[in-house]
């Protein structure tokens, strides 16, 4: 390796464990909890150590397992599990495809895949900025039910959860049931979009990141407008969670001031300017949370109302 390489792929790992937008210093700390060998990890992973092997990284529960660029699946369950488990979550592997996570009071059926998504919901505080005791929720992306469940368990009065994907709502519905909160939760298989309008969007598989898009021969979905949704359930000071996989700009841009006020709190999966200079000029407060740099906090001036 040539020193002008050497010192390329040094500046890549500063790089890494430095900038604040990236989200890498949450990443790191999620490396060093389970990680005992943490810093050969980042080397491998900027390629300071040669890639074309796998190395062997020491979970710090004694455990060792083989790690290649490409293969990341076992590492990835290895880590999140560990985690959990370290945070009072029991694992019980149902089939192949699910496990049942359980603490003291709650379950959780969830996709192997979607291990660190709880792990970030419930333990690494993706949302603990929200104040949603007693206030309506509006999850609007709410997956397999574990964010309805994290606001409902933080004293939320009712959550209408949105969700596309026949597979996530399938399990959002069994979550739901699972922990009695059916009187709680509005479950709707639906998008959110900037119009409202019917659309066919590709069925029968889970992702994390899954879109919408119009196809063929797709299963037939309805698409709300924030706006639909404040007058279908007369809102007024309710909370807003939005997380629905880059579609989050459109959505908060083409809403008016008026429809935008109807929340009294917002948090968003992105980090758009024009998203905070639009939340702005509707009367929030917007700040990036501590450590979580790709979401949008923002709270509504108090003088304000919709």
């Amino acid at each position: 390796m040539t020193k002008k390489n050497s010192f390329k792929r040094l500046l890549v790992l500063v790089g890494f464990l430095l900038h604040p937008k990236t989200g890498n210093f949450s990443r790191l700390f999620t490396y060093i909890k389970v990680v005992r060998n943490w810093p050969e990890y980042i080397l491998y992973r900027v390629g300071v150590i040669d890639q074309k092997k796998p190395i062997y990284l020491i979970l710090r529960n004694g455990q060792k397992i083989r790690f290649k660029l490409g293969e990341e699946g076992q590492f990835r369950y290895y880590t999140f599990k560990n985690l959990l488990e370290k945070g009072g979550f029991l694992i019980k592997k149902i089939n192949k495809t699910e496990y049942l996570l359980t603490n003291r009071d709650l379950k959780i059926l969830t996709p192997l895949e979607n291990l660190s998504v709880i792990y970030a919901n419930f333990l690494r505080g993706e949302y603990k900025s929200l104040d949603t005791k007693q206030k309506i929720v509006v999850d609007i992306g709410a997956n397999i039910g574990d964010t309805p469940l994290y606001f409902l368990k933080n004293g939320a009065m009712q959550v209408i959860a949105f969700e596309p994907n026949n597979v996530a709502f399938n399990f959002l519905v069994k979550n739901i049931k699972l922990n009695h909160l059916q009187n709680k939760c509005i479950a709707i298989r639906a998008a959110v979009g900037t119009k409202s309008e019917y659309i066919k969007i590709k069925s029968g598989q889970f992702s994390l990141f899954s879109s919408v898009k119009n196809i063929k021969n797709g299963l037939k979905t309805k698409i709300f407008t924030l706006d639909e949704i404040i007058k279908r359930f007369n809102l007024k000071d309710a909370v807003l969670k939005i997380d629905i996989e880059g579609r989050e700009e459109s959505v908060i841009n083409k809403s008016s001031i008026k429809t935008l006020r109807a929340f009294g709190q917002i948090i968003i999966e992105s980090n758009s300017k024009s998203v905070k200079e639009k939340l702005k000029l509707a009367g929030f407060k917007v700040k990036n949370p501590f450590l979580h740099p790709d979401i949008i906090y923002a709270v509504r001036s108090k003088e304000l109302t919709a």
